[in-house]
């Protein structure tokens, strides 16, 4: 879902729509959040502050959190746009 897909939503005023969009992206971000958990426990910490930012080991970690961070970003704008509707 776009940002610009919300605001449609949100212009039409649709409530369920984003609500059942707010619930998939609330799952998505237990995913998400359980995947950082794992990588955590996979490597410590001193491992992935040690490595450069473009290292093998870094990456997965970058890509799911370039991830993470577009997801938010949609969760909050979804959230906010729920809150002004009710």
């Amino acid at each position: 879902m776009t940002e610009k897909e919300l605001a449609t939503l949100y212009a039409y005023k649709d409530i369920n729509t984003l609500n059942k969009i707010f619930k998939e992206l609330k799952q998505k971000k237990y995913e998400i959040d359980a995947w950082f958990t794992e990588f955590g426990k996979k490597h410590s910490n001193s491992v992935l502050l040690k490595a450069k930012y473009d290292s093998p080991i870094r990456k997965p970690y970058n890509d799911k959190f370039d991830e993470y961070e577009q997801l938010m970003k949609q969760f909050r704008l979804c959230n906010y746009y729920m809150e002004v509707l009710r």
